[in-house]
């Protein structure tokens, strides 16, 4: 949780400090394409978020929406890189950056690994992973008998 708030408030004041230094001088950014990636990616993690916690039976999470909070962070790191423009701030900040992504990717890594296993014990442990199983294998039989897809021939 102390990782979200963090993001968030070098989020609020990476923006904040842009606008202030856009509206300050009055001309274009170059930072202008990150910050509507940006905007996008928060944008739309902030909708998907909206829609799911209003909806039961949108739980479900695709993989294309896994890729937008490391867009975020990319982008929050460009942002922060582009904004210390001395070598030495820069060899700081990438150390520090360093520092901080080694055991982050290590708990990442733990948290994939056990990902995958809890994904083989649900198709080991159940023969449909829907709410209602002996509806699921009617509709797999069906679309077997019309040729559309054979589950059982790919499990």
């Amino acid at each position: 949780m102390r990782a979200y708030i963090i993001v968030l408030a070098t989020l609020v004041y990476l923006l904040g400090t842009m606008l202030w230094t856009m509206a300050k001088k009055s001309r274009e950014s170059g930072d202008a394409g990150i910050i509507c990636i940006l905007a996008f990616v928060a944008g739309t993690m902030l909708l998907a978020a909206y829609f799911r916690g209003n909806s039961s039976d949108a739980q479900f999470q695709t993989s294309r929406y896994l890729i937008y909070p490391q867009l975020m962070i990319a982008c929050l790191i460009f942002l922060l890189f582009n904004k210390f423009r001395t070598k030495f701030w820069q060899r700081g900040y990438m150390v520090g950056l360093l520092l901080l992504m080694l055991p982050t990717y290590k708990h990442n890594y733990w948290f994939g690994e056990l990902g995958f296993e809890r994904t083989q014990m649900r198709a080991t442990l159940l023969r449909y992973w829907h709410p209602h199983p002996d509806k699921a294998a009617q509709i797999c039989r069906e679309a077997c008998d019309k040729g559309v897809y054979c589950i059982e021939d790919n499990r």
